[in-house]
């Protein structure tokens, strides 16, 4: 749930055509992009741009696929490319094996998830030029998008799980196991401050309608198209014609987190009972059954009623149902198996995570959930500079703008929540712990980072709640005085040593994900509110 449509909020007069916010979103979820400019920080430094007016040098035409392939290969590109992928990388980015056998990793920092498998390198950086990465390209010719190829691709970065061997530059087992990289957005060219990163047509986004306090609804809505994909992509049938659009996103939704995938579960949306008392945190505790518990009534009063009309047909008919001879079957996972609630919840998660909330045309005070081929694909930095502007109309653009010069081979990053989600939020919405800027913690030898203390100025109340549950009504309210003293007395069940401790010990692999990210959280906030003056240790560890 990304938050605060500042413009909504704002008593700007509407005769303004640039309007300077603070990126954020709204308190259901997805980012609010700004009609005219969005400023990930909110200084009067920032640059200004009318995107209605501002010029740009290079007027970017849209590429055929044979085109972009064929760019792929030009000589100045391909001097560039590794031709070992397992020594791509410069010196000061290899690291040692995690151990984990090539797997993914879980508690990502974005959305674009981790892979072992080698990828033609540029710049360093592996370009993905996978089938399905191949197709996803054409996708967004097909709408229009094309002209981004030239600037972007998708590419795989060193993945550093903060961990004691992400700084280790140790050649020894450098190619002994392939290390997780993490999928994000690399610049093939460079790019100047002020210059269009990322520009999609606001027709090639997937608009799922006006943003509510709901988000399993428009959930319901992603989980009976992917189902409706996967089965058209399984048959040997024609699909129908409502089917038809559902198809033509296909290359899209292949590329979104599978279900039951790592990047997924780092959400306390998936914890087991055991990571969400290992939080210490009553209010995400209570937050998350909450969520279930709708996700579970949308479930049974709009899922299960359209399973059990496609079993009645299938005992009918005396054979099994297709996707194209009931609606019912929108919502089967495969021929043989049905959807089920952890099915939905990974479909809110999609919502929650990765929707971005847009305005609607100039005048209106709509606001629209989108799915942005691309650009929800971008990581996440807390220090990204860059621009997020747009509308959600007829004939508008969504358009990432550089708030820095971007070199060749640089990750494209944009900050989740605008800066001003804690990681109370981001383990709850986007499932990893925001470990970047230098926090109120930064000096004083604790080592926490702004995510950190922006949690522990809530439970303080010195720091209003912007979005979630907490935010009564949708606006930001500080947390109640009872709420934050369960929350402290929660923390306090344990000291901070003892967390440390139970850290290292569970350090040789028998600690499950969720609990050693919930415990993570934990050791993160106490040292966050000892850094604030909470005293819950004594000296930093």
């Amino acid at each position: 749930m990304k938050k605060v449509p500042l413009l909504q909020r704002a008593k700007t007069p509407a005769c303004l055509v640039t309007i300077l916010l603070t990126a954020s979103l709204l308190p259901t979820g997805g980012w609010a992009f700004a009609p005219s400019l969005v400023s990930s920080r909110s200084r009067p430094s920032t640059i200004r741009i009318n995107p209605t007016t501002r010029s740009f040098p290079q007027q970017l035409q849209s590429q055929s696929q044979s085109q972009f392939h064929q760019q792929l290969q030009s000589p100045q590109l391909t001097k560039l490319y590794a031709k070992n992928p397992k020594r791509a990388y410069t010196k000061k980015n290899k690291k040692k094996s995690s151990g984990s056998g090539g797997t993914s990793v879980a508690g990502l920092k974005g959305f674009g998830s981790t892979t072992t498998s080698s990828a033609t390198s540029t710049m360093d950086v592996p370009v993905d030029r996978s089938k399905s990465a191949m197709a996803f390209y054409s996708f967004l010719e097909s709408r229009g998008a094309g002209s981004n190829l030239k600037r972007v691709a998708l590419g795989f970065f060193p993945f550093h799980d903060g961990g004691d061997d992400a700084n280790n530059d140790d050649d020894d087992n450098v190619d002994a196991t392939p290390s997780p990289k993490l999928r994000g957005i690399v610049a093939l060219q460079k790019i100047p401050k002020g210059d269009v990163i990322i520009e999609i047509p606001y027709e090639a986004a997937w608009n799922l309608g006006q943003e509510n306090n709901d988000p399993t609804l428009p959930g319901s809505v992603v989980l009976r198209e992917y189902c409706r994909w996967r089965m058209s992509s399984s048959s040997t049938t024609k699909p129908s014609s409502k089917d038809i659009s559902t198809v033509a996103l296909g290359p899209y939704l292949e590329m979104l987190p599978p279900f039951q995938s790592p990047d997924v579960l780092g959400s306390t949306d998936f914890f087991s009972d055991d990571a969400l008392e290992t939080l210490q945190s009553p209010q995400i505790h209570e937050e998350t059954l909450a969520r279930r518990g709708k996700t579970q009534s949308r479930y049974t009063t709009d899922i299960q009623p359209l399973l059990r009309l496609n079993e009645d047909e299938t005992n009918e008919d005396d054979g099994p149902a297709t996707a194209t001879t009931t609606t019912a079957a929108a919502y089967q996972w495969d021929t043989k198996t049905p959807t089920t609630e952890q099915h939905l919840r990974w479909a809110t998660w999609l919502i929650t995570s990765r929707v971005l909330t847009v305005q609607g045309s100039e005048g209106s005070n709509d606001n629209f959930r989108l799915m942005i081929p691309l650009i929800d694909m971008c990581n996440h930095d807390r220090d990204s500079p860059h621009i997020l502007t747009g509308r959600a109309e007829k004939g508008g653009t969504l358009k990432v703008i550089a708030g820095k010069t971007v070199e060749v081979g640089e990750q494209v990053s944009i900050v989740y929540g605008g800066g001003v989600s804690g990681n109370d939020r981001f383990i709850q919405d986007y499932g990893f712990l925001d470990m970047g800027g230098g926090g109120s913690g930064g000096s004083s030898g604790w080592g926490v980072g702004e995510a950190f203390t922006i949690t522990g100025k809530i439970l303080m109340g010195k720091r209003r709640i912007v979005e979630g549950s907490g935010a009564r009504g949708g606006r930001p309210t500080l947390m109640p005085e009872d709420e934050r003293e369960k929350a402290l007395a929660a923390l306090d069940e344990t000291s901070l040593e003892e967390d440390l401790a139970d850290l290292v010990s569970g350090g040789g692999g028998g600690m499950a994900d969720d609990v050693r990210s919930a415990l993570e959280y934990r050791i993160g906030v106490k040292k966050a509110l000892k850094a604030l003056g909470h005293g819950l240790l004594t000296s930093p560890p």
